[in-house]
């Protein structure tokens, strides 16, 4: 089995729509509990996150600033958008890491 990165598999487990891994210490033992089946709700998108998969649909992968430029709203307003857009599995970073100045933006699998 491959090296455990909690945060990375955490977030692996979101997008595909699958419940957290479950960790539990047994007595001496450890358990990792992973789970197969879907338990998707419905995520309902406002029209700016609308707007936002459609410009990305319709232009691939873009930045911060080129969708507030695109779209009309600052920068600020954007980047938070984006962030709640991550928590609901619906885009993903495209970076080299945290504070990459060329972070983009792309759409999960619809």
């Amino acid at each position: 089995m491959g090296k455990w990165s909690t945060e990375n598999d955490f977030q692996l487990c979101k997008y595909a729509g699958l419940p957290a891994p479950k960790f539990e210490e047994i007595g001496t033992h450890f358990r990792v509990t992973l789970y197969k089946y879907r338990t998707n709700k419905p995520i309902i998108l406002d029209n700016v996150e609308n707007k936002i998969i459609e410009l990305i649909l319709t232009r691939g992968p873009l930045s911060t600033k080129e969708i507030a430029d695109n779209i009309g709203f600052s920068a600020r307003s954007i980047r938070s958008r984006l962030l709640q857009m991550i928590e609901k599995g619906k885009i993903v970073e495209i970076a080299k890491n945290p504070n990459d100045p060329k972070k983009k933006y792309d759409i999960t699998s619809i």
